[in-house]
Order: C-alpha cells, then sequence, then structure tokens
C-alpha cells in the first residue's frame, strides 16, 4: 500500500521533469537566439496561473495548477506574425529549426546526465553479486503466474532461510520441476507461494542442438546453438530455426520437449521447423539420456536485485554513454518493428511502470526517467506535424523553397498532425486497456 500512495506523486514528478526539462531546452535557445520569451511556465496552462515568480526583462516565470512540466510562450509564435519584433516568426528558418531542436536535445541530455550520474550517487549494479530481493518478472513466466513483483523479498525456499542472494539462486537453479513453497515479504506482510522452476532452454547433449524455451508462449521456441558435424548439424538444424511441433505434437514447454525425448528415446523423430518464410522438416534419431536433467537450469522467470556500488567519474561516464546509446538504438529499431504493438504504452502503462519503479527503489525509478525522457526525445524528432520533428521538416522545405510556406500551409499541416496524434493516442489507449483487461497492468 506504501509503494501505491506514492505512485501518484512518483508520476507527477517524474512526468513533471521530463516535461520541464524538454521545454527548458526550447526556453534556453530562444533566449540565445535573441527571440522575445513572454512567459516561462512551470506547469501546464489550466485554468488561472497560481503564482507569478518573477519577471526578468520581457519574461514572466511563473507557476500553474496542474503540476506536470512547464512550457514556453515565445512572442510572433503563429504564422503570420511575421512583422512582432524579435516573435519566433521574424526570425531566419535555422533559428526556428534550432528551437524545435532544442527539446529533443535536452530530453537525451537530462537522460544522458541520469544515467551518467547513477554510477556517482547511488552506484551500479555489480555483476554477480544479487541479494535475495525481486526486481523484475518476466510475463508469462512461472514467477508471473504465482504472482512475485517487484521489491518483494525472499525469505525461505521449503522451510530454508534465505540470507543471501546466490544462497536462493543456488536452490532455485538445482530445482528444475520441483514445486518450491516460498516465503515472502511484501509491505510488511508475510505469505506463502508456490512455484516450479522450469529450464529456459533444453539442450540435446547427444544430438547436438539446443532449443530455446522463453516464458511466454507465444514467441518461438528458437534454435540457439548447433554444434558443428553434430548428428543435429547433419539432420539440418541451423541457428535461428523455429521448432514447432514433434511428430504432429505441438510444442509448448520445456518440460514437453523433455518428456518426448524420453519417450521416444532410439526413435526416429520429425521435427516441424519454421526457418524464415519456409516450413520444413528435420528427422532425427533421439537417443536415450539426450536430455541431463541434473544439468537443467531450474527458474522461475525474475531478475534479483543487485547491489549497488559506486564508481568513479570515468567509469560512470562510460556507463551513462552505453547506456543511452543502447537505449535509443532499442527504441528506434522498436518503433520500426512489429514489436512496437508490444513495447509502446500510453498514460496507464506508463503508471504501471512508475509503480513498478517505485517498487524497485530510487535507482529503478531514475532509470526509468532516463529511458522515458530519451523515449520523448526520439517521438518529438519523427516528422509528425505539430511536434518538434514536423515542425522541423517543414521548415527544411522552406531552405529548399528558399520562401516560407503560407499560413495555409501551416494550418493544414497542423490539421493533418492533430489528427495523426489523435489516432496514436487512441490506439495506445486501446493497448492499454486492452492490457488492463488481460490483467497485464497493475498486476
Amino acid at each position: 500500500m506504501a509503494d501505491i500512495a506514492l505512485t501518484f506523486p512518483a508520476i507527477i514528478v517524474l512526468l513533471g521533469t521530463l516535461i520541464f526539462f524538454h521545454e527548458l531546452g526550447h526556453f534556453a535557445t530562444a533566449k540565445l537566439l535573441g527571440m522575445k520569451v513572454q512567459e516561462f511556465g512551470f506547469g501546464l496552462p489550466i485554468g488561472r496561473r497560481l503564482a507569478l515568480l518573477f519577471k526578468r526583462g520581457e519574461t514572466e516565470y511563473t507557476v500553474y495548477p496542474v503540476p506536470l512540466g512547464g512550457f514556453v510562450k515565445l512572442a510572433g509564435m503563429e504564422p503570420g506574425e511575421e512583422d512582432v519584433p524579435d516573435g519566433f516568426q521574424s526570425k531566419p528558418w535555422y533559428s526556428r529549426w534550432l528551437v524545435h531542436l532544442a527539446g529533443p536535445v535536452m530530453s537525451l541530455v537530462l537522460a544522458y546526465i541520469i544515467f551518467c550520474g547513477l554510477g556517482l550517487t547511488l552506484g551500479l549494479p555489480t555483476t554477480g553479486d544479487v541479494i535475495n530481493r525481486v526486481d523484475l518478472v518476466m510475463p508469462g513466466s512461472e514467477a508471473d503466474r504465482v504472482g512475485l513483483q517487484s521489491g518483494d523479498m525472499i525469505l525461505a525456499l521449503n522451510g530454508k532461510t534465505i540470507k543471501a542472494g546466490k544462497e536462493m539462486l543456488g536452490i532455485v537453479h538445482s530445482s528444475s520441476f520441483e514445486q518450491l513453497d516460498i516465503s515472502v515479504r511484501r509491505d510488511g506482510r508475510v505469505f506463502q507461494v508456490r512455484a516450479t522452476p522450469r529450464p529456459q532452454e533444453v539442450e540435446f547433449s547427444k544430438l547436438g542442438v539446443m532449443i530455446g524455451m522463453p516464458w511466454d508462449a507465444k514467441r518461438s521456441n528458437r534454435v540457439l546453438r548447433v554444434i558443428p558435424k553434430s548428428d543435429g548439424a547433419k539432420a539440418g538444424f541451423v541457428v535461428g530455426d523455429v521448432v514447432t511441433a514433434a511428430d504432429g505434437e505441438k510444442i509448448t514447454s520445456a518440460q514437453q520437449l523433455i518428456w518426448i525425448a524420453d519417450r521416444d528415446a532410439n526413435r526416429r523423430v520429425v521435427f516441424a521447423v519454421s526457418r524464415g518464410q519456409q516450413n520444413l522438416e528435420i528427422a532425427a534419431v533421439l537417443k536415450p539420456g539426450e536430455v541431463r536433467k541434473d544439468k537443467l537450469l531450474g527458474l522461475l522467470g525474475f531478475i534479483p536485485a543487485q547491489r549497488l556500488q559506486r564508481v568513479g567519474l570515468a567509469e560512470s561516464f562510460h556507463y551513462g554513454t552505453r547506456a543511452t546509446t543502447i537505449f535509443v538504438v532499442t527504441t528506434v529499431r522498436v518503433l520500426f518493428s512489429r514489436e512496437v504493438k508490444d513495447s509502446v504504452g500510453g498514460p496507464i502503462a506508463i503508471a504501471d511502470a512508475t509503480l513498478n519503479s517505485v517498487k524497485r527503489g530510487l535507482y529503478g525509478y531514475l532509470e526509468l526517467m532516463g529511458i522515458l525522457s530519451l523515449s520523448l526525445a526520439i517521438v518529438n524528432i519523427l516528422p509528425i506535424p505539430v511536434v518538434d520533428g514536423g515542425q522541423m521538416l517543414l521548415l527544411l522545405v522552406e531552405a529548399v523553397r528558399r520562401r516560407r510556406l503560407s499560413q495555409r500551409t501551416w494550418e493544414i499541416s497542423a490539421r493533418i498532425g492533430w489528427t495523426m496524434i489523435a489516432i496514436i493516442f487512441a490506439f495506445i489507449m486501446y493497448l492499454d486497456l486492452s492490457r488492463v483487461a488481460a490483467n497485464k497492468l497493475f498486476r
């Protein structure tokens, strides 16, 4: 309950910080380029302003009642107001272009500062040094099924008190397909759940093929490795093959695949395989002892929290650069792939992510802020009219034409842009509500 009570103010601070810094980029650049800034407000300009903090030059610094970010009011902002002295429209195309660019750049800078600052303040996760606390739960996993959540402390497994993360992992990893009674503490309350660790990959050691078994049954059972010159390689398996069935029996779990290997030892089994656009059949003889039960690594499907350790300036900046690059590349790749439907989220998904980050602690909360700031930068740079990227594209058209676009053109582009935004928002809200209905959020 304490985490839920913290979620609302955490969302306000999160979104407020992201929008405020984004608008700060527009404000600072407009000032730098000699544009007249009439107002720089904290909060959304809804209703009457709460206070005028101070006035410096021509700019009023104000506070509004809805504390979600801020806004910048520039003189001569609308098309057709080119005659306003020091107004936005009175400036050349490249000055206006830079003002629009500054918002996404500031969002990118904020994310970079957050990622770099984590190492100097809270510390970075120490590889291999885990604690007995749940950090992230994989959707569709056994941990997800029994209701484990971020922030849960694992107190005991089958009656054995757990004092360290490595002790917890040792028991889980050695208990593949064996039911565990788990004692959990959450918000001061202790309760019990029962879960069965299972492997996420199955290796046919004699066949020379390793097949990954994801938690989510909707995802593919993909061949991860094929040993050169092995029986599996000779039969025709290649890395990336998706195994869908064995002798006509659909494969949905690691346990089922192991059972088939035991049942059909010394028999020729025909595997149905998907390879790109092709559907193939590969025949192989499974030998006794194909799957070593003692070699299977049991997993519950949660990532344990890692101990944080402060690092020096150089390592902090190295981590910040690396994290920023990875998140930017991943976000861009997802936006232009089929994964976008499963990866994007609206206000409800952001609220759920904020709740989970609060459960993870300050590190998880700041990490989420950095990721969302990068997402804000990338989304705003997309060529959609009314967002920064769309405005920048139209200004480049102005530069190529060597004359301004008409007021009518700007009006039409704004209508198109707002229509696109409305459609995108409706789609994202549909995805959010579908996830709520499917019990995938706020579990």
